[in-house]
C-alpha cells in the first residue's frame, strides 16, 4: 500500500514537471509576446510618450479583436509636439521580443492639412545603429507612425508628434 502511494506522488510530480517544462518551452520559442507592447521611442536621452493608434492582438485559430483608436492627427489635437532638432534622430527599441517587421510613417502639417511625407519598412534589428530615425531638415510639425509587426494578426501602431526647430 505504502508503495502504491509513493508510486502515485512520483507520477504525479513527474507529469506536473513535464507540463510545467513543456509550458515554459512553449513560451521560450514563442517570439510574440503575451499581449501588445508599446516600443520606446528616446530623443537625447528622453523618453518621448507615445499614443497607441491601432493594434490587433489575437491568435489565428481563435477569432480577434482589433482596437482602433482612430485619425492620428485627431489623436494627437491636444498633444503637445516634442521640440527637436534639425536633422537631428531618435532611436527606436522594443521592450520585449521585438517584432520581425517595423514600419515608419511620417505626416507633415502643411498650413491647413496633413500630409504624408515618407513611409518606409525595416526589419528589427538588436543593433542600436539599425534602430535611429533620421528627423527632417524642413522645420515644422510631423507625426511619425511606428508600427510593429510580428505576425498577420499582432501588429500594433504608435504614435507621437515632433516640432523640428
Amino acid at each position: 500500500m505504502n508503495a502504491l502511494k509513493r508510486n502515485t506522488k512520483v507520477i504525479m510530480v513527474v507529469v506536473f514537471i513535464m507540463i510545467f517544462e513543456w509550458y515554459g518551452l512553449k513560451q521560450y520559442y514563442n517570439y510574440i509576446p503575451t499581449s501588445a507592447p508599446t516600443p520606446k521611442i528616446m530623443y537625447k536621452n528622453r523618453k518621448i510618450v507615445l499614443k497607441n493608434a491601432d493594434f490587433n492582438w489575437f491568435d489565428k485559430d481563435s477569432g480577434g479583436n482589433s482596437n482602433i483608436f482612430g485619425d492620428p492627427a485627431e489623436t494627437l489635437r491636444d498633444y503637445k509636439p516634442v521640440d527637436v532638432g534639425s536633422e537631428d534622430s531618435l532611436e527606436y527599441s522594443f521592450p520585449q521580443k521585438p517584432p520581425r517587421i517595423v514600419s515608419i510613417t511620417i505626416t507633415k502639417w502643411y498650413g491647413s492639412q496633413w500630409k504624408l511625407v515618407d513611409r518606409y519598412f525595416r526589419f528589427y534589428s538588436d543593433k542600436k545603429e539599425d534602430r535611429i530615425i533620421l528627423l527632417p531638415k524642413e522645420k515644422g510639425i510631423y507625426i511619425y507612425e511606428i508600427d510593429g509587426e510580428w505576425d498577420e494578426t499582432h501588429n500594433t501602431a504608435n504614435i507621437f508628434k515632433i516640432n523640428v526647430n
